[in-house]
């Protein structure tokens, strides 16, 4: 069997921004329903933080 051929891709940016905003948005929620002590707990990054990993989400996302 002949391998496929493959397509160009295409995608339609208006629908990649919504669906990128759209998973911040509910990263934001689940952020914004944290506790101190939650926010203050660890990550797999080191030594950041959930709320410096928050923080870095947000300072790219206002860039």
């Amino acid at each position: 069997m002949p391998p496929a051929k493959k397509r160009p891709r295409s995608y339609d940016s208006a629908k990649t921004r919504a669906a990128v905003l759209a998973q911040f948005g509910h990263v934001r929620e689940a952020v914004t329903a944290l506790t101190p002590e939650q926010l203050a707990g660890p990550t797999r990054l080191g030594e950041w933080t959930v709320r410096d990993l928050a923080a870095h989400l947000t300072m790219v996302l206002s860039s």
